[in-house]
């Protein structure tokens, strides 16, 4: 979030003190991220370690505390997992209303803000092999969700698409937004039929299922002062096809830094040969792009406390989406290249 959450830096160092036994000396704001429910701070320590410290408002599932802790277990160490509290039984401490987690902090940038380097492109390619080859114990095969194909945004898009002009037009934020979804009402309307169709059709397939990070953009790798990656933001693990996180590398058109045919055959030497089920691919495409709609949607018309800042970054997502060459059009883009 862009805006800093009301809550006393006090009272976030006395909880990293207390409950991760950090002696915390300097709490520094990072205007990061499009999680609208989630803040993070650069922690200082009186050790001279550092550390990143992630807010979150409403519930947590311990499972994405838990994969990543299990991945590096197993050995893929690119994986940022968060740590455990050193008082308490729980898996992260809380203040107020907020859940307060810990990580080691990546001294570097995202993928998506640098250039990456042919290496560096094999890597990215390596390590979503890596993670899509980590057998889950028991435990957690029980306990990490497994995909459906029901599209689980698409109602929600609907409902707003069929609200939205009836939202009080007197706050220039929903009218802005109103204005978006009008115009563009038809392309969000097969977005949606798209994926609805295509996860009907998945459904009667019974393919073999990987652990997916299901956020693996380059956005969520970042890269260190000596130029390793590093993979972060494990909320939604899922048992899926691989496609799931594969779609992020194929036609991919995500922020600033598009994904074509020469970082594509960079990647999968990196991930090794592979046959991709074209079907699952364009699928999660449209899923993902009928979760971003209604993403920034909620934010801008349904969230009551939602912050100024908040409400014109989720305006601008949106707008930005239906830019020629960006996330609309990398749907359509896949589409054309099925072979």
């Amino acid at each position: 979030m862009l805006t800093k959450p009301d809550l006393p830096d006090d009272a976030l160092i006395a909880c990293v003190r207390d409950s991760y036994g950090v002696a915390a000396r300097t709490l520094e704001y990072l205007p990061l991220g499009a999680d609208f429910a989630a803040w993070v701070y650069r922690v200082a320590a009186d050790d001279g370690k550092t550390y990143f410290l992630k807010l979150r408002k409403g519930q947590i599932d311990e499972v994405s505390l838990i994969v990543p802790r299990y991945l590096r277990a197993a050995g893929v160490t690119p994986v940022v997992a968060p740590l455990s509290p050193t008082r308490g039984a729980q898996a992260w401490a809380t203040v107020a209303d907020y859940a307060v987690l810990l990580y080691p902090f990546i001294h570097g940038a995202t993928a998506m803000q640098i250039d990456l380097t042919n290496p560096q492109w094999i890597e990215y390619g390596a390590v979503l092999k890596q993670i899509h080859a980590v057998r889950l114990s028991d435990d957690l095969r029980r306990r990490v969700l497994r995909e459906t194909f029901i599209p689980s945004w698409s109602r929600g898009v609907r409902r707003l698409q069929s609200t939205i002009e009836q939202l009080d037009q007197r706050d220039r934020h929903v009218r802005e937004l109103a204005a978006i979804w009008r115009e563009k009402r038809d392309q969000i309307t097969q977005i949606v039929e798209r994926a609805e169709e295509l996860g009907r059709l998945l459904q009667n397939r019974h393919g073999a299922f990987v652990l997916c990070h299901t956020d693996i953009h380059l956005a969520n790798v970042l890269v260190d002062s000596d130029g390793r990656l590093h993979v972060v933001d494990w909320d939604a693990p899922l048992q899926a096809p691989k496609e799931r996180d594969l779609h992020f590398v194929v036609q991919s058109a995500i922020g600033r830094i598009p994904i074509g045919p020469p970082e594509e055959e960079l990647i999968f030497q990196g991930y090794g040969p592979t046959t991709l089920d074209w079907d699952a691919l364009i699928y999660y495409r449209f899923d993902w792009l009928s979760g971003d709609l209604l993403e920034y949607g909620k934010q801008v018309c349904l969230v009551e406390d939602a912050s100024q800042d908040g409400k014109e970054h989720a305006i601008e997502r949106t707008r930005r989406m239906f830019e020629r060459g960006r996330a609309v059009d990398s749907a359509d883009a896949l589409e054309r290249w099925r072979p």
